[in-house]
């Protein structure tokens, strides 16, 4: 995971017959990150022990990405020689090109600082991301001894991030040098010298990058339609990524999703070319967690496990089209057996009837939410190593700054509050003729229809009778939550006139105040007949007048034989 920082340094320097080399290069060993010391040392390198008694020489350095800490002169053969060290922040030196019409390269030290330093016409220029130093080194006893560090000049890496700079490439560079032996310090002595073609060049290769390097603004973007009303219910948490799709055991950050439907990181927070893994839940304090699974899901489950039920040797197969996308399998499978079945499907059903006691592996106010999550270029397209094509990881980098990630919920075959892949698609013949039909799984995500409801709420010797009559024809289904002041309130029966071949449910969460009634045929031959078909007798525990108030439609859903939806409008 560390990220790696490599210095080169390119020898030889400056030569004098030849042979004389001015070097520079860090002490330390890589890999470094961002707030590391890399100390940076100078000296020179003979083949012939050239005399040397006076050296000037140039450098910079980049003070957006080094910040200096300090530096000290070294010398250890040379205690009596005088050293100085001058600095300009805001420069950078102009490398000469040619001088007297001979091409000259920026590693010939001598003709850089002759035709550029001395004799240059526009010798620096204002530069704020550079700061220039200019070392001297006099010694009257002895030559300035070889291979032994001048001068020690200690940086800390800084980040990269909002400087403009997506490398590290270059950090310092020498300028130009000026060396002359014991005889003179003039300029007219260099000819004598023997500067050769060679310099330098100290670079930073990168193979990954600086490791904690600041990755900006990054954006998690959560796809789901639940974002819409209950963004904030969503929770997640950050890990650091270990293998393909792995994450260590620390949360490196965690909170609540924003009322965006998004996570958004800055400050530091996250750091480039790390990777990271991110793990998406809805809180178990949600309110809405029951009305995920609906008679819709259950009645989409019941014709996938009757399709499968017939196998693939029967005119029948395959004509219910149930399912359009692979990922379907995971989010039906409510029991953990491995298989879509009528197992599943009578789960669901439990579901919304509020029978006990049913699996713990499908999204419910009792076992919370069962989450199913990933990047959604993959999510649905299942390999060896995404099951299901559940990538949960994400790497910031100089060019990607924001990730999709896409959240289902097990039980919500519709997708009606769960994100729909974009990729996994099944491919569905009908009948024997081949052709293709439109699957119930596309008319259930379909908008739905509105229909009108009929509701009445009378007073009825001394009872409230809330009476629900249906205008809406071909219903293989229905859902309706209806919620009521039990101070005031409380439930005798639930009376049922939806037709005989039909399977009728009532559901009283008598803790939440809440009755579920609703209808389904499975087998899709029989539809709910119109006009009053469920009604609702209360007892009131005080004397009424009138009932205004204490009865309310929290939710209703019916389905089709086609699979598509409707919702009613409370008349």
């Amino acid at each position: 995971m560390k990220k790696l920082l490599f210095l080169l340094t390119l020898m030889p320097l400056l030569i004098l017959g030849q042979n004389l080399k001015l070097d520079h290069s860090y002490i330390e060993e890589s890999p470094f990150a961002v707030g590391d010391t890399i100390t940076v040392k100078f000296n020179t390198l003979s083949d012939n022990n050239s005399e040397v008694y006076f050296m000037i020489f140039d450098y910079q350095y980049n003070n957006k990405l080094l910040e200096k800490i300090d530096h000290s002169f070294i010398l250890p053969n040379n205690s009596s020689a005088s050293r100085d060290l001058s600095s300009w922040d805001g420069y950078s030196f102009n490398i000469v090109e040619t001088g007297g019409g001979v091409p000259i390269a920026p590693s010939q030290l001598h003709d850089q600082y002759y035709w550029g330093w001395l004799y240059g016409s526009n010798v620096y220029s204002s530069l704020n991301d550079w700061s220039v130093e200019r070392i001297t080194i006099q010694e009257a006893n002895s030559s300035i001894a070889h291979n032994e560090t001048i001068l020690e000049v200690r940086f800390k890496i800084k980040d990269r991030q909002n400087t403009g700079y997506t490398d590290y490439t270059e950090l310092t560079r020498l300028n130009w040098a000026k060396v002359t032996d014991s005889s003179s310090t003039s300029d007219n002595n260099l000819s004598s010298i023997g500067v050769g073609p060679s310099g330098i060049s100290l670079n930073i290769e990168r193979e990954e990058s600086v490791m904690g390097v600041n990755a900006g603004t990054i954006t998690l973007n959560l796809n789901t339609p639940s974002k819409a009303n209950y963004a904030t219910d969503f929770t997640y948490k950050i890990y650091e990524a270990i293998g393909v799709n792995g994450r260590t055991g620390s949360v490196l950050f965690s909170g609540n999703v924003d009322t965006n439907g998004q996570i958004i990181f800055s400050g530091g927070d996250l750091v480039l070319d790390e990777r990271y893994y991110l793990e998406l839940r809805v809180s178990n304090n949600a309110q809405w967690l029951d009305d995920v699974i609906t008679v819709t899901d259950v009645y989409l489950l019941f014709q996938q496990a009757i399709s499968a039920q017939n196998g693939g040797n029967t005119p029948k197969s395959g004509g219910a089209n149930t399912f359009d996308y692979s990922i379907q399998y995971l989010l039906g499978e409510l029991n953990n057996s491995g298989n879509i079945d009528f197992d599943d499907s009578y789960q669901a059903l439990g579901h919304i009837q509020g029978v006990e006691g049913l699996s713990p592996w499908f999204t419910s106010s009792t076992n919370g939410s069962q989450n199913v999550s990933g990047r959604i270029e993959q999510l649905g397209v299942a390999t060896n190593d995404y099951y299901f094509g559940q990538n949960f990881v994400f790497t910031p980098t100089d060019s990607i700054k924001s990730f999709d990630f896409g959240h289902a919920l097990i039980g919500d075959i519709d997708f009606s509050h769960s994100y729909t892949p974009m990729l996994g698609m099944l491919g569905h013949t009908g009948g024997t003729s081949g052709k293709s039909k439109i699957s119930l799984t596309s008319n259930a995500r379909k908008t739905s229809s509105t229909s009108n409801l009929d509701i009445s709420n009378t007073l009825v010797n001394g009872k409230v009778h809330l009476s629900i009559n249906l205008e809406e024809e071909d219903l293989i289904g229905t859902q309706f939550s209806i919620k009521y002041d039990n101070t005031i309130l409380s439930l005798d029966n639930v009376i049922f006139n939806t037709g005989n071949e039909m399977v009728n449910f009532a559901n009283h969460k008598e803790q939440n105040s809440e009755i579920v009634v609703g209808s389904l045929d499975q087998s899709k031959n029989s539809t709910i007949k119109t006009g009053m078909v469920y009604k609702l007798i209360f007892t009131p525990n005080e004397e009424l007048t009138n009932t205004s108030g204490l009865i309310l439609f929290n939710f209703t859903e019916g389905v089709k034989q086609d699979g598509s939806k409707v919702k009613f409008n409370i008349k």
